[in-house]
């Protein structure tokens, strides 16, 4: 067993979440450890002799072999922390997703990115001004993420989709049982110009506590978020938290005094979150950014003075993302995306323990 298949069914246990498998990781060694550990009755788990009884028992649970196979057959990639596709941006997560499975083009994660998220049972108003954001968003070559979920998020993603952009569907459920149902003729789009990713396995079902984990990366794959119509009990809010909590800025637009579609997204507003009457004061500045990223690609390897500042530490020793930080002054949700960057050019790699180096 590799370690990579080790994370993969860690992952697909059940009763086995992001903050479990963090510490099988750190106490383990190498992934695959955990599994020789537990099988020999031997070594530090971290673990009670139930959870120990389950991993022993993995094959039972889950067949890895077919669940290659069908990622295989449907043009689904599986990505482990430990891989060097996986998104830098999800690494600064206090719950890092063990395991993404992605179908589409991972280089959109590259783009500037927005998320746009809001109630399921929004307004017209509230579906127009999704619409139109993102359209006006992606049109400027930012990348959209949401939530692929009734009204405002589905608003959000056939915007950046008309316009011809890129957008970013996260799931709460797995790639092959999309939920809602109807919003599944929509993913086969996504994915041609975007991305569609869940944590979940495969066939995974859309049960009521996926729905948190998933905003967290939401929130963990933007550099801003958009709140359009939230009730005082909207799951938006928790994307909102997600990114106050990680230092991005979040966003609101007002809605009726009157209306408990807007009590959230009204109240963001009264706490301090910024208000948005147009889409240039949710977008600004990320568009010129764009155009200095596709700039640096259409010349071949040239490259930023912040990737130049990087690739200057990562010549004289390994780093992690902290002394990154530290050494360069940069802060660590913009250090995220140019790591990722360079990782998809194959100028440095990620290594175990997050430490990152030259190739």
């Amino acid at each position: 067993m590799t370690d990579r298949d080790a994370i993969i069914i860690l992952n697909a246990l059940p009763g086995f979440g992001p903050v479990k498998i963090g510490k099988i990781l750190s106490t383990a060694g190498n992934p695959a450890d955990s599994f020789r550990a537990t099988a020999a009755g031997r070594g530090k788990t971290a673990l009670s002799r139930d959870e120990i009884s389950v991993m022993k028992k993995h094959e039972e649970y889950f067949d890895l072999q077919a669940e290659k196979d069908l990622c295989r057959e449907n043009g689904v990639s599986i990505i482990t922390v430990i891989d060097k596709e996986y998104p830098v941006s999800l690494l600064n997560l206090r719950q890092q997703p063990p395991v993404i499975y992605a179908k589409g083009d991972l280089s959109c994660l590259l783009k500037p990115s927005v998320a746009i998220v809001g109630s399921r049972r929004a307004s017209d108003y509230g579906k127009k001004t999704a619409y139109k954001i993102s359209y006006e968003a992606a049109s400027r070559g930012i990348s959209v993420v949401s939530g692929l979920a009734r009204g405002i998020d589905i608003s959000a993603h056939k915007g950046a989709l008309d316009a011809g952009g890129a957008t970013v569907a996260v799931l709460g459920s797995g790639i092959l049982n999309i939920y809602p149902r109807e919003n599944s003729k929509f993913t086969g789009k996504i994915s041609e110009t975007g991305l569609v990713i869940s944590e979940f396995t495969l066939r995974s079902n859309p049960n009521p506590g996926n729905f948190p984990r998933r905003n967290r990366i939401i929130s963990g794959l933007c550099s801003r978020v958009l709140v359009i119509e939230a009730s005082l009990k909207s799951g938006s809010l928790i994307t909102a938290n997600f990114a106050l909590e990680e230092g991005k800025d979040v966003y609101a637009v007002p809605g009726r005094i009157d209306s408990k579609l807007s009590e959230g997204s009204n109240r963001l507003i009264k706490d301090g979150a910024y208000c948005v009457a147009e889409p240039d004061d949710f977008i600004f500045g990320l568009a010129d950014a764009c155009k200095r990223e596709n700039r640096s690609c259409d010349s071949g390897q040239v490259l930023s003075p912040d990737e130049l500042k990087i690739m200057e530490l990562l010549e004289a020793d390994e780093l992690s993302i902290e002394d990154i930080s530290a050494l360069s002054g940069m802060e660590a949700v913009d250090l995220a995306t140019i790591l990722f960057s360079l990782q998809m050019r194959h100028l440095i790699k990620k290594l175990p323990g997050n430490i990152f180096g030259k190739c």
